[in-house]
Parts: structure tokens; sequence; C-alpha cells
């Protein structure tokens, strides 16, 4: 009996065994200990293998979201030209108020003149023109002050100041006279082709006046001595 015993534990051991290789998450069973009065050699338990726990799978990322497009800038503005401002007007420096017209000086000069006190009335002369080129006795006193070199016999002084009165005042009553006594000097210089030239000049521009007039006498005058030089016989 108790191989039968033995053989039927055998049995159901390698049961027990098969069972467990085609359940192998099961554990075993444990067979009933039986207690005897001789301590029982209980077979080894065999330990069960902790099962493997699957990671759990990580949470599925939430669908993307569909990105919106990036506003696009406003269209820039016109540009607006920026005129700078015009600056004002520079202030201009005060002007030195006009030297008061001395006509004394003027005056002075012309009583010198009639006086025939040339060289002073000259100096006179001069200073009211520095004073007051533009005075109300500038013409007067350009003219006499050419005069007192004409009487004085200063011929080149003399066409150079009466060419004054003529450049500067070209429409005055005093540029025919002064054109003639220019005229003059240069024939008492000898240089009577220029005088002659001259005269013509005042009877061209200046017809209506007194020195056109005695232009005129002087190129008839002219004109007549060449006419009784007896002419020159040739072989005489």
């Amino acid at each position: 009996m108790l191989e039968g015993q033995l053989e039927e534990n055998r049995y159901q051991l390698k049961q027990m065994q098969e069972a467990r290789l085609r359940k192998p998450t099961l554990p075993p069973a444990t067979p009933p200990k039986v207690k005897t009065a001789s301590p029982a050699v209980s077979e080894p338990k065999e330990t069960a293998k902790p099962q493997t726990v699957a990671p759990a799978p990580a949470p599925a990322a939430p669908p993307a979201s569909p990105v919106a497009p990036a506003p696009s800038p406003p269209a820039a503005a016109p540009a607006i030209p920026v005129t700078a401002p015009t600056p004002p007007p520079a202030a201009k420096a005060p002007t030195a108020p006009a030297k008061p017209e001395n006509i004394k000086v003027y005056q002075k000069g012309l009583e010198l003149f009639n006086k025939k006190s040339y060289k002073a009335a000259r100096q006179k002369f001069n200073q009211y023109l520095t004073d007051h080129p533009h005075g109300s006795k500038a013409l007067e006193a350009r003219y006499h002050l050419a005069d007192t070199f004409y009487l004085e016999r200063q011929l080149d002084e003399a066409i150079v100041e009466f060419n004054k009165v003529v450049d500067q005042y070209p429409k005055s009553v005093l540029a025919p006279p002064a054109l003639l006594k220019q005229a003059l000097a240069f024939k008492a210089q000898g240089k009577t082709k220029v005088y002659n030239l001259i005269l013509e000049k005042i009877v061209a521009d200046y017809p209506q006046s007194a020195a056109a007039q005695q232009a005129r006498g002087l190129m008839a005058a002219k004109s007549a001595a060449s006419d009784s030089t007896p002419a020159k016989i040739k072989g005489n």
C-alpha cells in the first residue's frame, strides 16, 4: 500500500506540474501538510515568480491644435514729406545813418573857384565828393573839380576828370561842355585826331546843346582854314 500511495503522490505532482506549465500565471496548489509524530519533511515550496507588469502606456499627446498664421503686418502708411521749417530771414545789420549833407563845403569850394584859388577850391570839391558821393551837388562838384585842372593847364588830370563827368552823368547838362573841354585839352596836347573825333561825338550825341554849336563852329573854322591854304604844286 505504501508503494501505491507514493505512486499516487507522484502522479498528482506530475499533474500539478503540467497544470502549472499550462497556466504559468497561477501559483501551484499547496498540498496539505500531514502532521506525523516525526518531523515531516515537506518539499520546498516553489517561489512564485512575480508577474511582470507592463508599464502603463504614456498618455496620448493631445492633438496638435492648428497654428494660426501670424497676422501680416499692416500696410505702411504713405510717407509724409517733412518740410524743414523755413528759417526766419536774417536780421539786417542796422546801417549807419547817412551823414547830413554839408552843402557849405561845396559852396565854399565854388567861392574859391570864382576867386581863381583853384587848388583850395579843388580841396573843397574833393572833400564834398568824399562825404557825399551822391549828394545834390555831386555833378557840379565833379565838373568844377575837372575844370580846376584844366584852368591850371594840368591837361592829363583834366582829361581824366572830365571823362568821369561824362561816364557818371551822360544825360546831364554838363556832359556836353565836359566833352568839349576834354577835346580842347587833347588839342592843346597836339592830339588833333582825337580832338576832331570828340567834336563829331558832341554834335552826334548832343545836337541841341550849346557845346554842339561850338563844336560845329570849330569844325567849320578848321575846314575854312584848310581851304584857304594854297595847294602845293609838285615840282616847285
